[in-house]
């Protein structure tokens, strides 16, 4: 888990995955509009399997259920943990507006592949407003699993 405080505002990442910081070029976007909306499409419905299991607390099925590198990268205890601490300021999560949908075939610090990321604008309890970014890879047979996920408080 990493805690990053830039200016007043807080960040609380979750990451397997080290994202570029803001401003800096994320990674290739390759493939044809066809490979690319059809990932995205498929990606997207393992992002809100995942993010279901999550949000009814299923903390060690949500870890069952990411890629084979990001539970090389993270032990599952570890992930439990992390998640308790991080989604408790804005657990119960509420409606997800998706904001973008990109397939990449680079992400810094990670191995070559097929990555969507989404990001979400989320109601979050008391009224609050979170983003969540969530990085999907393509895991040979098991299909569209988590790499990496981010939350932190929508200005």
């Amino acid at each position: 888990m990493q805690l990053t405080t830039a200016g007043s505002s807080c960040c609380l990442a979750l990451l397997a995955i080290l994202l570029p910081a803001e401003g800096t070029a994320a990674g290739s976007l390759q493939g044809t509009p066809g490979e690319s909306a059809e990932a995205v499409k498929a990606a997207e419905v393992g992002a809100r399997t995942w993010l279901a299991l999550v949000d009814k607390g299923q903390y060690g099925a949500s870890w069952d259920e990411a890629s084979t590198n990001f539970k090389i990268s993270v032990t599952k205890d570890a992930w439990e943990k992390a998640l308790r601490e991080v989604r408790a300021p804005f657990d119960p999560m509420g409606a997800r507006e998706r904001l973008l949908a990109e397939f990449r075939t680079e992400l810094p610090n990670s191995p070559p592949g097929r990555y969507v990321v989404f990001q979400y604008r989320t109601a979050a309890a008391g009224g609050k407003r979170a983003l969540e970014t969530v990085i999907m890879v393509a895991d040979g047979e098991r299909g569209w699993r988590l790499a990496g996920a981010f939350i932190r408080p929508d200005q």
